[in-house]
């Protein structure tokens, strides 16, 4: 903590995953100069409790990028984010991880209304979301219509992503939306497209007009079977629209395939 105590116009502090090393009372002692200069603050962490207090938080004015667990975001951190007090927040990071919300539960978290009032002060604010393991259920439950997500990485290896959870990211993000990025590993990779008359994965290609990139990794047989495998239809044709569409020259697509 001297290291905190002695530095002066600390612009950039990542205290992720330090196990042990920070605590809720290492913010204490960082020097005022360095509060008053901070500019983006780390505090991704496994830990039963949030890394910072409120009060401490609230010394941080000058903040332009704050990442931290989800379970974290609560009300109240919203509404010492949204002060008119404070710089405009730019870019939020968010680490949701399934493992853990049975020791840090959603309860409390922010609400439609704290992210309403949050976007009123931060106008230009942008969400990255990290989603590890997460039940549709839960997941459902933190994506609310005003939060600004930008960016989306959902790891799903041993849950489902349903297509009812594409269809409202494609509903509520379509004009913030520029990052996909879906993994599962497994054989038993959903097939979105059964029964149905419209892709859930080319809807999202289609009406996400900001998407730049688009990531799908899992185990399909599309490259390495005669007669293509049920469970890579979905993804054949999201692929081929993607590639069709009219995106930014930056735009890509990448597909992790491996032979079944």
């Amino acid at each position: 903590m001297e290291l905190l105590s002695n530095s002066r116009q600390l612009r950039w502090l990542s205290c992720s995953f330090m196990l042990g090393l920070v605590t809720p009372c290492s913010f204490a002692c960082l020097s005022n100069p360095s509060a008053e200069t901070l500019r983006h603050l780390s505090l991704l962490d496994h830990q039963l409790g949030p890394l910072i207090s409120p009060s401490e938080l609230s010394r941080l004015s000058n903040l332009r990028s704050l990442a931290l667990d989800f379970s974290d975001l609560t009300s109240e951190l919203c509404a010492l984010l949204a002060s008119p007090r404070r710089i405009p927040l730019h870019r939020l990071s968010l680490l949701l991880n399934g493992a853990a919300l049975e020791f840090k539960p959603l309860e409390g978290t922010a609400t439609e209304e704290d992210w309403k009032s949050l976007v009123r002060s931060s106008t230009n604010l942008r969400v990255y979301l990290m989603a590890l393991e997460v039940d549709s259920s839960e997941l459902l439950r933190v994506l609310k219509p005003s939060l600004p997500l930008e960016r989306l990485h959902l790891d799903s290896y041993s849950t489902l992503v349903t297509d009812g959870t594409l269809e409202l990211i494609t509903q509520q993000y379509k004009k913030t939306l520029t990052h996909f990025l879906l993994l599962r590993d497994d054989p038993d990779f959903p097939d979105l497209s059964i029964n149905r008359n419209e892709d859930p994965l080319v809807l999202l290609a289609w009406r996400c007009t900001q998407l730049a990139v688009l990531v799908i990794h899992g185990e399909f047989g599309l490259f390495y079977r005669k007669s293509l495998n049920p469970h890579s239809v979905s993804i054949s044709r999201a692929f081929v629209f993607f590639a069709r569409s009219n995106f930014q020259k930056k735009s890509c697509f990448t597909f992790f395939v491996r032979p079944p």
